[in-house]
């Protein structure tokens, strides 16, 4: 069985560290992000949850040339809350954050300084894969298989059951970007909303 045939080749480049790698030796190193950029369904979320402080670093390490508040009022759906957590603003961008886009994978344009939130999440079917590598308990992921098989079981079910599938909006919007061979991300379209040139 070669899943590689439907992992894009472009994805597994980004994660190259050497030119001797082999292509499942660079999964293997980056599952996590390899699944991640595969699915992208989080992405599409309208509830992902945004701390303060994770909101206020990211505006940080982003430094874009407009005022946080600006800021604000664009990426999340709730800026003036005074509830524990803000939300992720994604239906004035299709349904998805506004730093997503789709080529032959997903991308999040701003992936190095992405949120915590975004660094720390891990799907239901991501845990159990994780649980799966360390020798753990859990009820979808078999020794009886190989660990490529066992990877590609994981992005079928990130892909075909999804936790957005409780959203019927969500995911709605999420199929169609799915079906999608190229779309840019508002940031990727928008560059000098955020970073204008110099005249």
């Amino acid at each position: 069985m070669d899943i590689l045939t439907h992992i894009p080749a472009a994805l597994i480049e980004r994660f190259r560290a050497s030119p001797a790698q082999t292509a499942e030796e660079i999964i293997r190193a980056n599952w996590r992000s390899v699944a991640c950029m595969s699915c992208g369904a989080c992405c599409c979320s309208s509830v992902v949850p945004v701390g303060e402080a994770d909101f206020n670093a990211f505006y940080t390490r982003l430094n874009p040339a407009m005022s946080r508040r600006e800021f604000a009022r664009r990426f999340l759906a709730d800026p003036e809350t005074n509830g524990v957590n803000y939300t992720l603003a994604t239906e004035p961008f299709g349904g998805r954050c506004m730093f997503l886009s789709k080529t032959a994978y997903f991308r999040c344009d701003a992936w190095d300084g992405r949120l915590e939130v975004c660094r720390e999440f891990f799907c239901w079917e991501m845990t159990n894969y994780a649980k799966w590598l360390a020798g753990e308990t859990q009820g979808t992921f078999s020794n009886d298989r190989s660990w490529m098989e066992n990877f590609d079981l994981l992005l079928t079910k990130v892909k075909t059951e999804s936790p957005l599938s409780f959203f019927a909006d969500d995911m709605r919007r999420y199929l169609t970007l799915l079906a999608r061979d190229d779309a840019d991300s508002y940031y990727q379209r928008h560059q000098d909303e955020f970073h204008p040139r110099e005249k």
